[in-house]
């Protein structure tokens, strides 16, 4: 009878660590996944992000799928109607637009930053650092991001950056609140 209960212990600690291998594996998966729907100049953008937080000891900040849809609908709608704005096309502001393209709404706080007429993360960032709000947004208590680039010829501004954070309770939140000074 020992040998029995120590062959079942053997094999519930053999099966929950294939259990939790199979559960890392499939984060991991969507992780890869929703970097897939990025290019390079986004990724580029959520590395040079993470650097700037960290310079001024935040943590870093993860992609999520349902901002980085918001997001690339902005952008997309931007370019399509050539203008740059946190109002879309059929008149929704920020926290309108989110609300109605993400069911349910989880984020406890959330905000946004749009650009146009930069083709790199390097110069969009640059142009978000010189300005207090968008600064503040890059900064903020924000523990999740979308990211979207949307480059259509023919429009006054060619690029259309949006980017939308949002935080997400229950997750650990970012260092300091986002309360701290930013570097250059």
């Amino acid at each position: 009878m020992p040998r029995a209960i120590r062959l079942t212990g053997l094999f519930s600690l053999l099966l929950a660590l294939l259990a939790g291998a199979a559960i890392l594996a499939f984060v991991e998966t969507q992780e890869a996944q929703g970097a897939q729907n990025l290019g390079a100049a986004e990724l580029g953008f959520l590395a040079n992000l993470n650097a700037y937080r960290a310079q001024n000891g935040l943590d870093p900040i993860v992609l999520n799928d349902s901002l980085n849809d918001a997001a690339r609908w902005l952008a997309q709608d931007s370019a399509d109607h050539d203008y740059s704005g946190h109002t879309d096309s059929l008149k929704r502001d920020m926290s309108t637009r989110l609300k109605a393209l993400i069911q349910p709404f989880p984020f406890a706080k959330w905000s946004e930053n749009v650009a146009a007429g930069f083709r790199d993360a390097d110069s969009v960032i640059k142009a978000w650092k010189g300005s207090p709000p968008h600064n503040a947004n890059m900064l903020g208590p924000y523990n999740v991001i979308g990211i979207a680039l949307v480059c259509k010829s023919g429009t006054t501004y060619g690029c259309y950056w949006a980017t939308d954070y949002g935080f997400l309770p229950g997750d650990v939140p970012p260092t300091h609140g986002g309360t701290a000074q930013p570097t250059t």
